[in-house]
């Protein structure tokens, strides 16, 4: 862990010692107690970012043009272009004129661990942070500070985990209705070639004469199957992989979009703030009932498809 103990909190004033609880801030690097960020909710020097007056780390002794890692706070020495602890694009040492190194916006695809930068401003898109925290609901901060980056960044790409990894699942938990029957008929449709070869398969093992193929020989018949519906068979997954890193790359942006469109039409019907903030909250945030309701209908659909199977093609 970096040294901060010639360091002070410009929060409390108190100075660090080894064994406190510090963070410190993505854009600057400024170090804070832990509770005094949370108190705060920012960089106490946000409003000097990109200013001659933007905090800057104590020169090592051995190295006057050392510099700061602004994601993790290592001290790194001069010529370095990388931090040499986590690997962050570290910015350049302050030239003799006296001019500061230029900010660096969050880039829209973060390591696996990093936090998003909050935002600078009060507004995102014209709309107040305070709004898109209620809406969003859970993990406001991560999503708020997504959005500010891409307008910055003028980019829709910005990476998601969670849509990676379960698409559907991201769809359905925030509430991303509309995209969620797209995603899911087009899942649906690309599935077709395999859910065919499932059929036919097992309509071909399961007739009498692969039975007593099987009897004679003890091996299973070999499936025959024609050359298209092997060559669909064989795109299906890559198909899948496609509009899965789809949504991935996209789907902050997408789900930026319907944020910002329903908060304006939250803005435009309600005048009054109780009612404006309750509506807010009641369109926004997520659904765990909807990721629920996804799975036991999957459940379901297997079921009733190996039902139909079993009926339809009798063994």
């Amino acid at each position: 862990m970096p040294d901060f103990t010639q360091y002070a909190c410009p929060v409390c004033g108190q100075k660090f010692h080894a064994s406190d609880d510090v963070v410190v801030c993505p854009q600057c690097g400024a170090p804070h107690h832990r509770t005094c960020w949370k108190e705060e909710g920012r960089c106490h020097f946000q409003s000097a970012h990109g200013t001659p007056s933007q905090w800057k780390p104590l020169p090592d002794k051995e190295d006057d043009n050392a510099v700061v890692c602004g994601n993790c706070g290592t001290v790194n020495s001069d010529g370095r272009t990388c931090c040499q602890k986590c690997g962050h694009e570290l910015y350049p040492a302050v030239e003799e004129d006296g001019e500061d190194p230029p900010l660096t916006p969050p880039s829209p695809f973060p390591t696996l661990f990093s936090q998003p930068s909050p935002p600078l401003e009060d507004q995102v898109g014209g709309i107040k942070t305070a709004d898109l925290n209620t809406f969003v609901g859970k993990k406001s901060a991560s999503y708020v500070g997504k959005f500010w980056a891409m307008e910055k960044q003028h980019t829709r790409l910005s990476w998601n985990w969670v849509a990676a990894i379960a698409p559907l699942t991201f769809l359905a938990y925030r509430k991303m209705y509309r995209w969620f029957w797209l995603y899911l008929a087009l899942t649906l449709l690309l599935l077709s070639p395999a859910l065919t070869v499932i059929v036919l398969s097992y309509a071909q093992l399961a007739s009498p004469e692969a039975y007593s193929a099987f009897q004679q020989t003890g091996l299973l018949p070999v499936v025959e199957l024609p050359l298209w519906l092997n060559i669909l068979y064989s795109m299906v997954s890559p198909a899948l992989f496609l509009i899965r890193m789809l949504l991935a790359c996209f789907g902050n942006s997408l789900y930026r979009d319907q944020v910002f469109r329903r908060i304006r039409q939250a803005q435009e019907k309600n005048a009054d703030p109780l009612i404006y903030r309750y509506i807010l909250a009641k369109k926004g945030g997520v659904s765990v009932l909807s990721v629920i309701a996804l799975y036991l209908g999957i459940i379901a659909g297997l079921v009733l498809f190996c039902l139909l199977l079993a009926f339809f093609i009798p063994l």
